[in-house]
């Protein structure tokens, strides 16, 4: 999403939710996946454009470093609505979200990214999958990353 829309669109609606007084969608973070813990909710200020890449980890040298082993770094990063900092017991994480509001927007145009960093995009989609034991023809769309399971995956 290139454009928030005023009053409406996908980002617009999760930006609101996420704003107002409403521990909803926390609760059902931490329900699924099984843990007590918080979340603290880190969306790009009012007027900015999304999270790009992993950007949101400038602090975080050597997953930084690893990120761009995993992915190109040419072209157009992944980008992220809204970013869920999760304090556990085990310690923390983080799961990304990127915002869709209707099935249109589930489509998007075929990658475009050429050689060398097509073969990269594969090879990371394919440790991916590989990770999530997901078969590796099968085609889909994630929507939500987590690092207990993304983060790991380009790390190791």
């Amino acid at each position: 999403m290139s454009k928030m829309g005023k009053d409406h669109g996908s980002e617009y609606h999760l930006r609101r939710y996420l704003t107002e007084p409403n521990t909803q969608l926390s609760e059902a973070v931490l329900r699924s996946i099984q843990q007590a813990g918080k979340v603290k909710w880190v969306i790009p200020p009012e007027g900015t454009k999304e999270w790009k890449g992993m950007n949101f980890l400038r602090d975080e040298p050597l997953a930084m470093q690893e990120w761009r082993r995993f992915w190109p770094q040419r072209g157009n990063p992944p980008n992220w609505d809204a970013i869920a900092r999760l304090d556990l017991q085990a310690g923390s994480e983080c799961l990304l979200f990127e915002a869709k509001a209707n099935h249109p927007e589930f489509c998007s145009p075929p990658c475009g990214a050429v050689s060398p960093s097509r073969e990269i995009i594969q090879k990371a989609l394919g440790r991916t999958k590989t990770y999530l034991n997901v078969h590796p023809t099968s085609l889909g769309l994630v929507l939500i990353i987590s690092t207990r399971t993304a983060l790991p995956v380009f790390i190791s």
